[in-house]
């Protein structure tokens, strides 16, 4: 029956559970066809006053729908599970409607095989309405055989009228519940399919979500790392080609140096970031001291006097330390290339819930009808990530006093004081304890 159509094979080839489950249903209904006629059979030979003219005919005919049933109906009972009857079918039912008629005319135990004529009938209709009509049509046919045997219409005859009405209507409780139990299966089935489904699509937007991720990290990682480095060798090579035309053999030498030195250490981040392990500043040595380091390394390539201010000695997680570190090098990459900055003060505050750097320029601040570019667009995701956030905003004091600088620098760790300009400045927080 057609309740729904099970999936039969999934798209990468395995039988689906579904197909799995009918099948064992449809091996189960083979074998109880077996044996159920074969008991019609071996109550038809053991019965007394036994005429072999008359169980002649129907062993035949019982040998017949054996015979149709293994030829054609087991492949037309699973077909019409997925694909609802055809031809097969209906050829099929003709054959047991006919056996089942004459067994019943010749012999009184033929009544045996309307157990296996009543349930192949719900099997292989594609309603309950058709079943139905089906089943009232084979007990009408087999009562009318019934009386043509016995001839005379006395109770005996009447006796049998109510046995077939009986069995009629356990034919439709029968039918009704296997139409109920089939529909479950189906409706399991289809819940299953639709879960599969979800759960797929699920894995495929995961996985893709996935990708966008892990690009957007990358993407971060090279422009916070190769592409600054990049930028200070070009930078670097035109300085030193400048100083070369002018003759200036000491400072082409040292710009020379430092483009070797900047080249190396890219080539320590570019391995860093094929092996997933930390920053290049932060191996073997603590945040404090890689900003200081960066802060000497744009001092010693531009110029621009740096000062580094650090307070609180507590660890941080890695996650936290590279978030505050690639901040610090978009920070001062974006002085090195924008501000016009003479001088930055870069401090880091760590406190028991949260860690702060503040990155503060004497430059000539903020373009208001720039467009935020990926550096700093970078910066805030990778910041909002661990549950912190990044402002930059205009600096039109000192740098060095008490509005620009934390209360914690100010109040007497020495910040320099630096010449009064517009200025920017940068303040990234990051809780300690990420969620």
């Amino acid at each position: 029956m057609t309740t729904a159509e099970p999936a039969g094979l999934t798209a990468d080839g395995a039988i689906d559970a579904d197909a799995r489950s009918w099948a064992r249903v449809l091996r189960f209904w083979h074998l109880a066809f077996y044996l159920l006629v074969g008991f019609t059979v071996a109550g038809i030979l053991v019965s007394d006053d036994r005429v072999l003219g008359r169980s002649g005919p129907s062993l035949v005919a019982l040998g017949v729908l054996v015979l149709a049933y293994a030829t054609f109906g087991q492949r037309a009972a699973a077909r019409s599970l997925h694909h609802g009857p055809d031809a097969a079918v209906w050829a099929y039912l003709l054959v047991l409607f006919v056996v089942t008629c004459v067994v019943t005319s010749l012999d009184p135990l033929g009544t045996m095989l309307l157990f296996v004529a009543y349930s192949q009938v719900w099997l292989l209709t594609p309603s309950i309405r058709v079943g139905a009509w089906l089943s009232a049509l084979l007990a009408l046919v087999s009562t009318l055989a019934l009386l043509f045997r016995l001839r005379d219409v006395d109770a005996a005859s009447w006796a049998t009228v109510f046995q077939m009405a009986l069995g009629l209507a356990f034919s439709m409780l029968m039918g009704l519940w296997l139409h109920w139990i089939l529909r479950q299966g189906a409706q399991r089935a289809e819940l299953l399919r639709s879960l599969q489904e979800a759960q797929a699509e699920l894995g495929r937007t995961q996985h893709a979500a996935g990708v966008v991720a892990e690009r957007e990290r990358v993407a971060r990682e090279i422009h916070d790392t190769l592409a600054q480095g990049f930028t200070s060798v070009v930078m670097l090579a035109q300085t030193a080609a400048a100083e070369a035309q002018h003759g200036e053999t000491g400072q082409v030498l040292r710009h020379l140096d430092l483009i070797e030195r900047t080249a190396r250490d890219n080539l320590a981040e570019a391995r860093a970031l094929v092996s997933a392990s930390s920053p290049a500043p932060l191996d073997a040595s603590t945040l404090p001291e890689a900003l200081a380091r960066l802060g000497a390394r744009l001092t010693e390539e531009t110029g621009i006097e740096v000062s580094t201010v650090c307070t609180g000695s507590d660890a941080l997680s890695s996650p936290v330390e590279v978030a505050l570190l690639r901040t610090v090098q978009e920070a001062l990459s974006n002085v090195r290339r924008h501000s016009g900055a003479a001088r930055v003060q870069v401090s880091l505050e760590i406190g028991p819930t949260d860690a702060v750097v503040t990155v503060t320029d004497d430059g000539t601040g903020r373009d208001d009808d720039a467009v935020e570019g990926f550096g700093l667009r970078g910066m805030r995701e990778r910041v909002r990530a661990l549950g912190g956030q990044v402002q930059v905003e205009d600096c039109r004091a000192e740098i060095g006093d008490a509005s620009t600088v934390p209360e914690h620098v100010a109040a007497g760790h020495g910040a320099p004081q630096v010449a009064a300009g517009r200025g920017t400045r940068l303040v990234a927080r990051v809780p300690r304890i990420l969620a």
